[in-house]
């Protein structure tokens, strides 16, 4: 009985043995995804700027409009001040907040539209973005960059952030 125990725990070491070998010898064959930035995914790419935070757009009937870097029409509610927002909960769901997720320092910015961008910490603890003092928003119902919906909605208090108005 002692050899038939000892046969039995030999042949239970040997394949465990033998298990680890084929994990190990197949693991390294697996395919890794590249992660680093010099991967040949990351390097097809030949725009290596970041996407702007804001740009301006141009519409017959407005001029130059404020836009966020996919050229989505951003708006004002001229009900707030100081980076003070008032829009929560439903007004949030149909005019939803340009939060800074990425954590950019909007005080590096030098050209004559994007040095006038801030940014303003809310009472959650998200960061949104301000057009001077005024918190910038994104228009529900506008659902393709170019459109321009959401202006004087609500007793005109949200108004499209005009860079240069049109001349007559």
């Amino acid at each position: 009985m002692g050899k038939k125990i000892f046969t039995t725990i030999l042949v239970l070491i040997l394949l465990a043995g033998a298990a680890w070998f084929f994990w190990q010898t197949n693991k390294s064959k697996t395919p890794k995804t590249p992660t680093t930035a010099f991967s040949p995914q990351a390097s097809k790419s030949t725009n290596t700027s970041p996407k702007p935070l804001v740009k301006t757009s141009t519409s017959a009937g407005l001029g130059e409009y404020l836009t966020d870097g996919d050229g989505r029409t951003l708006y004002i509610n001229l009900k707030e001040k100081d980076g003070v927002s008032l829009c929560s909960a439903a007004c949030a769901k149909a005019w939803p907040p340009y939060y800074n997720t990425k954590g950019i320092d909007v005080t590096s910015f030098k050209d004559e539209v994007s040095s006038r961008v801030n940014s303003y910490a809310q009472k959650d603890g998200t960061v949104q973005l301000a057009f001077g003092t005024n918190l910038l928003y994104y228009y529900s119902g506008d659902t393709k960059p170019g459109d321009i919906l959401g202006s004087g909605l609500d007793n005109s208090s949200w108004q499209v952030v005009v860079i240069k108005p049109l001349t007559k």
